[in-house]
C-alpha cells in the first residue's frame, strides 16, 4: 500500500511539473504600472465591464519581473483552444487614480495591450516585456 501511494504521488508531481510553463511579465520602465490579464476569445478586445469597480488590478514595480499565474497550465488554457488569446493590458498608475477602472476599460486608456497566443509565448520564451513604448 505504501508503494502505491508513493508511486501515485511521484506520478502526480511529475505530470504537474513537466507541462506547466511559467509566464513572466517584465517591467523595464522606471515607474510602477498596473495590469489586467485575461484569457479571451479572439473577438473580445477589452476586459469585461461586469463588476469592473471590483476588478483586481495587479501591480508590477519599476524594473521588476513578476510571474503571471493561472489556475490551469497554459497548455490547457491556450494551446488546446487556439481561439483563445491572452491579453495583458498595461495601465498607468496616475490614470487609474484619475479615472478608475471602469472608465479606463470603457475608454480604453491603456498604455499598452499585448495579445498572445500559445505559440507567441513559446517564441518569446514565456516573457512579456513592457518597455514603455
Amino acid at each position: 500500500m505504501k508503494n502505491i501511494i508513493i508511486y501515485v504521488l511521484v506520478f502526480v508531481l511529475e505530470s504537474c511539473s513537466s507541462s506547466h510553463h511559467e509566464l513572466k511579465l517584465i517591467n523595464r520602465t522606471n515607474h510602477t504600472v498596473r495590469y489586467i490579464r485575461e484569457i479571451m476569445n479572439e473577438t473580445d478586445t477589452i476586459p469585461s465591464l461586469l463588476y469592473c469597480e471590483k476588478r483586481n488590478l495587479y501591480n508590477i514595480l519599476d524594473n521588476y519581473e513578476e510571474y503571471i499565474w493561472v489556475h490551469e497550465p497554459w497548455e490547457t488554457t491556450l494551446k488546446i483552444d487556439p481561439s483563445k488569446t491572452l491579453r495583458v493590458f498595461i495601465i498607468n498608475e496616475d490614470t487609474l487614480k484619475k479615472y478608475g477602472v471602469c472608465e479606463i476599460i470603457k475608454q480604453q486608456y491603456f498604455m499598452k495591450r499585448y495579445d498572445s497566443k500559445y505559440d507567441d509565448l513559446v517564441k518569446a520564451d514565456w516573457n512579456i516585456v513592457y518597455d514603455g513604448k
